[in-house]
């Protein structure tokens, strides 16, 4: 316990105790023990679990270890003048082969043993208990596994083997708790009434009514004893404090129903300072993602609906506005907008709020479209659309048939995607609702670019771009910009379609729309392909493909492996072109898209004739022909019918 202990703890190996009790004065005890240290050939000391500072310290100034012998100090707690290697968790590897060296081999293949290593957070001390208990019980890794399942944090080493003090996960825990000033317990025990290990110190003070001041000083104690862990502030995410898996469930199991309340309040709190869809708000929100998904399904739950239905207002669509989508959708977090979004309409069908149930299957349908799951995002759109009709609400219904129209746009059904869009363009003008009439302008124009109708198109984009500028729309401006750039790229005037395409995505920039800025950079990697800038066009393509991988827009992904395809075609190198084409295809047909499907049939057919397989790539615009005119696709279906006579002159 003190600097005197250490010495004789120094010396006890060797029986020498009394060497060192029989010497008078720090500096001749010093010398003994180094005497000792010298005379034995110790190569290594080990301190095993300090904590007492001053002792350690002190140790390390009398000179009683020879010159050049290395000291480990391990330890709960952070000390000055030392090199620091914090020992976290375990690679997965190094997990496992802990449990295979008191255990079998083949467990490093073990799915069962790769479950239990991530259920105790591959902490070194609870994987090696974990490892102990199945020697010694004879069990295998999923026997342990269900056992601990509930209460991880409860795992034991067999009697006999544990270390006093160590016996246990919990009794480690509960020594370093009592260890701890009141303050830092408190904050520490905080975190089991989130959703998540981590939290913001901002979070944490909202829900202790503590200044941030006060909460972020006793987290940076926690953090000297190895309790949390800081994670820095980062261009995308706040400064955040995390503590381990198993501590989290250990604090979690403390948490009562009241503190859950609280920290739902809290989350609350947080995310109405930052819910405005602004960048500057991003990395707040970012942070304490996983909170509000917990939050959220926990207040389903408890039966607290109307805060469900506040999370998705205020993550997927910013209700204090008709011109901006909410960060969820700006940032391409679709398959959490998909949880939170089912949540609210469960919320609102519990609550008997009908119109909100069908706002909400409506945006769950949006969000399985930008996941590229058009089917799933049609059927939540059709049941919207029957609570619309049925509550006789022309407003919400005439936004659905657009979206219906969108979807088919989408799947490459150019005239039922027509249809339900100038149905919807009707209501919209009815109702007066210039935000839809303006989506639905905008949606008509693209289905007619399908169908080879440019004139028809650029009317209806430009009516489109005219109300998103009079409302005050940038992101609406943005996304229609993009879609005249498109009729410009078709019509080889490449200069205005970048010129275009860059508008569009400084706007898509300054909004954080990234999903939209993606779709963007897309654009102008296939424009400077066109003008053979192949270096600069395969920059675009690159951070495109990134964004559309990092959001989940698989149809975006296919679109730009297909473009980087064409980029190495327009190089000669086919090879490469093949493969990125053919990457491109299989993504479209996992997604059912028969449109997307035709154009990548129809580029692997170039690709055969460039490289001479005339016979391959016959086959291949065959396919394309059939699947372009089966969506009315006929000024397709023309241009292809001239590449297969062009083919059909080369000899096979």
């Amino acid at each position: 316990e003190d600097r005197d202990g250490l010495m004789l703890a120094l010396v006890r190996p060797f029986n020498a105790q009394h060497s060192i009790t029989k010497e008078t004065g720090i500096a001749n005890q010093a010398r003994v023990v180094r005497l000792l240290l010298t005379e034995y050939k110790v190569k290594l000391i080990v301190l095993d679990d300090v904590w007492n500072a001053r002792a350690l310290t002190q140790l390390l100034a009398v000179n009683a270890v020879p010159g050049g012998v290395p000291i480990i100090v391990t330890s709960r707690h952070r000390f000055t003048g030392l090199t620091r290697l914090d020992v976290g968790r375990l690679e997965r590897k190094a997990s496992l082969e802990l449990l295979c060296h008191y255990g079998q081999s083949e467990w490093m293949d073990d799915p069962e043993a790769h479950k239990l290593c991530e259920k105790l957070g591959d902490h070194s001390f609870a994987v090696k208990v974990a490892a102990l208990t199945l020697a010694l019980d004879d069990l295998s890794p999923g026997e342990l596994l269900r056992r601990i399942a509930a209460a991880p944090w409860k795992l034991a080493a067999p009697e006999g083997v544990g270390e006093e003090g160590r016996s246990s996960i919990e009794e480690l825990l509960t020594t370093s708790l009592h260890g701890l000033d009141e303050e830092a317990r408190v904050v520490f025990l905080a975190f089991g009434a989130f959703f998540t290990s981590s939290a913001t110190p901002e979070m944490l003070s909202l829900y202790m009514h503590l200044t941030s001041s006060v909460v972020e000083d006793a987290l940076n104690r926690l953090q000297r004893r190895g309790l949390a862990e800081r994670v820095s502030e980062s261009d995308g995410r706040a400064i955040e404090y995390r503590i381990h898996d198993l501590a989290y469930s250990y604090v979690r199991s403390q948490a009562t129903n009241d503190h859950h309340h609280k920290a739902l309040d809290a989350c609350l709190i947080y995310l109405k300072r930052y819910h405005e869809p602004k960048p500057e708000n991003f990395a707040a929100l970012r942070t304490e993602l996983d909170n509000f998904i917990g939050a959220s399904s926990w207040a389903m739950s408890a039966e607290r609906f109307s805060d469900v239905q506040q999370f998705a207002n205020w993550l997927y669509r910013n209700f204090d506005s008709d011109t901006s989508e909410g960060f969820l959708h700006l940032q391409g977090y679709g398959n959490i907008a998909t949880t939170l979004l089912e949540q609210a309409a469960s919320a609102s069908e519990m609550l008997k709020d009908h119109s909100n149930q069908a706002y909400y299957l409506g945006s769950l349908g949006s969000a399985y479209r930008d996941l590229s799951l058009i089917k799933q995002g049609m059927k939540y759109y059709r049941l919207a659309l029957k609570i619309y009709r049925d509550l006789g609400d022309k407003t919400g219904e005439g936004i659905t048939l657009g979206r219906i129209g969108i979807a088919h746009r989408l799947a490459g059904q150019a005239q039922p995607a027509i249809e339900h869009l100038e149905e919807a363009l009707t209501i919209a003008r009815q109702v007066g609702n210039q935000r839809s009439e303006g989506i639905n302008l905008a949606n008509l124009g693209i289905a007619y670019r399908l169908v080879g109708k440019s004139d028809k198109a650029i009317d209806h984009l430009q009516q489109a771009l005219t109300i998103a500028r009079a409302r005050g729309d940038v992101r609406g401006e943005s996304i229609n910009l993009g879609n005249i750039g498109d009729i410009y790229r078709e019509e080889n005037n490449l200069q205005d379609a970048i010129r275009t395409y860059e508008q569009a995505l400084a706007i898509a920039n300054e909004t954080g729309d990234k999903r939209g800025g993606g779709i963007n950079l897309g654009r102008l990697g296939d424009a400077y392909r066109g003008l053979k800038q192949y270096a600069r066009a395969a920059e675009y393509l690159e951070q495109a493909l990134t964004i559309a991988r990092e959001t989940a827009d698989k149809r975006g992904e296919a679109i730009n492996l297909g473009r980087l395809g064409d980029a190495y075609r327009d190089q000669g190198q086919i090879d490469a072109a093949i493969q990125q084409h053919e990457r491109g295809l299989a993504l479209a047909r996992q997604m059912d898209d028969k449109r997307g499907e035709g154009y990548g049939l129809a580029d692997l057919a170039t690709d055969y004739g460039l490289r001479g397989e005339i016979g391959k790539a016959a086959d291949f615009f065959q396919q394309a022909r059939a699947i372009f005119e089966a969506l009315g696709m006929q000024h397709i279906v023309k241009e292809l019918d001239k590449q297969i006579a062009e083919l059909g002159k080369q000899p096979a």
